[in-house]
């Protein structure tokens, strides 16, 4: 068990790393992106299932995490298993991948309801209450969030670390979170604080998944609809019009504390940055 949650806390550097980037850049002064290199989705057809897959590259300098995949289960039924989550080194250099795989035509199938952080705040995401889908992946405070709807489809995922606790004693409970088009791929990425609760702040990162998932393709899967390779591979995919992506900007725009409080959080993130430590999770 310690390997394992050892292996776990080194993923974690990465989405720090991820978000000190963030936390660094504004659109008055942009500041070229030099750690996130590259963010990727995919759809596949499976037995009549689309899958999606959502993957980012990470460059941790010195930092680096043992290849380990574990599954994103059903929190009331633990037989069913609606994807998983590899974490892995890269044999380019430095970088550092993670990589998601959920089965849409199955999580469908859940309804949407009510989704927040693991400290119980409201996702970063405007417009959305009562329609996620919101998945527990086991062994630790970890949720993976999926919307399936015609104003907004997303997938993303929140991680509460143990030194957080630390950001949390300086500034209090905030949301500190920016929005971003990274190689075309929309969404927004931050952290999470709760005063005076341990386990309770962390990491969270959200990607809008339309360049993937058409309104043809969608609706076939909230049909519940078996998919063949004619329909997966209809021209008539990309079909989102600029009012969705318009919308997409407004739900996953900047969600940022005070200037004081964002300062401090800055400080305190360069602080974290500037030492090699392996941040620690929470079991379930």
């Amino acid at each position: 068990m310690k390997t394992l949650l050892k292996i776990h806390q080194w993923t974690i550097s990465a989405l720090l790393t991820l978000t000190l980037v963030m936390f660094v850049s504004c659109k008055s002064n942009p500041i070229e992106n030099k750690i996130v290199k590259d963010v990727k989705l995919t759809t596949t057809l499976k037995d009549g299932d689309v899958w999606l897959g959502v993957g980012a590259t990470f460059n941790l300098g010195g930092m680096s995490f043992t290849a380990i995949t574990f599954p994103i289960k059903d929190p009331y039924d633990p037989s069913r298993v609606y994807g998983e989550v590899s974490f892995k080194p890269t044999f380019n250099g430095n970088y550092n991948a993670i990589e998601f795989k959920v089965n849409l035509s199955d999580c469908a199938r859940i309804p949407g309801a009510f989704a927040t952080l693991p400290n119980g705040n409201d996702l970063p995401i405007a417009g959305v209450e009562g329609r996620v889908i919101e998945l527990a992946i086991d062994q630790i405070k970890s949720k993976i969030y999926i919307a399936l709807d015609h104003d907004l489809t997303m997938m993303g995922f929140a991680i509460s670390i143990q030194q957080f606790d630390v950001v949390a004693q300086y500034v209090g409970g905030v949301n500190f979170f920016l929005g971003f088009d990274l190689f075309g791929v929309k969404g927004t990425a931050g952290l999470y604080t709760a005063q005076n609760q341990t386990y309770q702040s962390g990491l969270a990162f959200f990607v809008d998944i339309s360049s993937v998932v058409s309104t043809d393709l969608l609706n076939r899967i909230l049909n519940g609809e078996v998919i063949t390779p004619d329909k997966f591979n209809a021209k008539s995919m990309n079909n989102w019009n600029k009012a969705y992506y318009s919308g997409v900007d407004k739900k996953m725009a900047d969600r940022l504390p005070s200037a004081a409080k964002q300062k401090k959080v800055q400080t305190i993130m360069d602080k974290m940055m500037s030492k090699k430590q392996t941040l620690r999770f929470v079991e379930e």
